[in-house]
């Protein structure tokens, strides 16, 4: 009899909420698709970190937590100036996530804001913790590489780009990315690019641990490999960090023409800071620095290769029938 009567209520609790709409929970997928469509429609960073915290704290096992617990980390950590509020955020969040992949993208996140505000945390545990289940990719290697170079933790630095030096191969490459359409070329063009990377990080740590031999010869097995783009500004900061090796070590004719194309023709503040010191050491005197800009900006110039282009109206015009004339090139929107 109570077992009927219990059906009965159960029964009728159970129209009572369709009655009232109740509707299944929505998926993390879907919600993430909603979240995306949000944040294309809010400008500032207190709503866009708002949107980011609010999915996070209805899903924080997702796989999108990694990346939103870095974009808290952009905008509530620095484009807000509030360090304090983002470490608090991503402790919450963390007291939620289980999986070790996840807490490591939330550490990694959490680490240069936990710094500012003086607070514990150690980068070496944060890689230990992942290690412990697996190793690190590339990616995560030249991640925790470089984060701690930007604080100055120069052992840890070199022995994350050491790692990651360890996985510049082609078959680390298709291993990573075991469903790839590349072709041999292109895999081997990316093993390349992943050494100068490896390379530039590993040299720049040797440098300020006082293994300077160790480090120029880093740089320069590297430099044979490195891809510069249309302008000839080199891709990675090999020949920066190469150039202020130099420097420091009072080679200043070596550090301006290592320097040259990153401080000339790149936006790159760094390397005309060190361009300008090493013009000073090797002349004596500041004063014709300007000029000496200016003509190493002649020199290291490439010449544009002839093309053509129509107007709006279809009609051609080729480049080289300029000549002799200011020409103003504007790439609008490329594709």
């Amino acid at each position: 009899m109570h077992r009927w009567i219990t059906v009965f209520f159960v029964a009728i609790a159970a129209a009572l909420l369709i009655g009232c709409g109740a509707q299944p929970q929505q998926s993390a997928e879907d919600a993430y698709s909603d979240f995306r469509d949000a944040i294309r429609e809010v400008e500032t960073p207190e709503e866009k970190a708002a949107l980011c915290e609010d999915f996070l704290k209805s899903f924080p096992k997702s796989e999108h937590t990694g990346s939103l617990a870095g974009a808290v980390a952009y905008y509530r950590g620095h484009a807000m100036e509030d360090a304090q509020g983002a470490v608090t955020f991503l402790n919450e969040l963390l007291a939620e996530v289980d999986d070790p992949e996840a807490r490591f993208e939330v550490q990694l996140a959490q680490f240069p804001l936990s710094r500012e505000i003086d607070r514990s945390m150690d980068l070496g545990t944060i890689v230990t913790e992942l290690e412990a289940h697996r190793a690190l990719a590339f990616a995560e290697s030249l991640d925790v590489g470089e984060i701690a170079a930007e604080h100055e933790l120069w052992a840890l630095a070199e022995t994350q780009a050491a790692a990651a030096a360890a996985l510049a191969t082609t078959e680390a490459v298709l291993s990573e990315h075991p469903d790839t359409e590349l072709t041999d070329d292109e895999v081997a063009a990316k093993a390349a690019n992943r050494k100068v990377l490896a390379a530039t990080n590993r040299g720049w740590a040797l440098a300020h641990l006082d293994r300077v031999q160790e480090a120029l010869e880093t740089f320069e097995a590297a430099a044979p490999l490195s891809q510069s783009n249309y302008l000839g500004v080199p891709s990675t900061e090999l020949f920066s960090y190469w150039g202020r090796t130099a420097l420091d070590q009072g080679d200043a004719e070596r550090a301006l023409g290592l320097l040259g194309p990153n401080a000339v023709l790149g936006d790159n503040d760094e390397a005309l800071a060190a361009y300008r010191e090493a013009f000073l050491a090797v002349h004596q005197d500041e004063a014709g620095f300007d000029d000496f800009l200016w003509s190493q900006r002649q020199r290291l110039a490439p010449i544009v290769d002839d093309f053509e282009l129509p107007d709006y109206q279809g009609a051609l015009s080729r480049l080289g029938d300029t000549r002799g004339k200011v020409v103003f090139l504007s790439f609008w929107f490329p594709t």
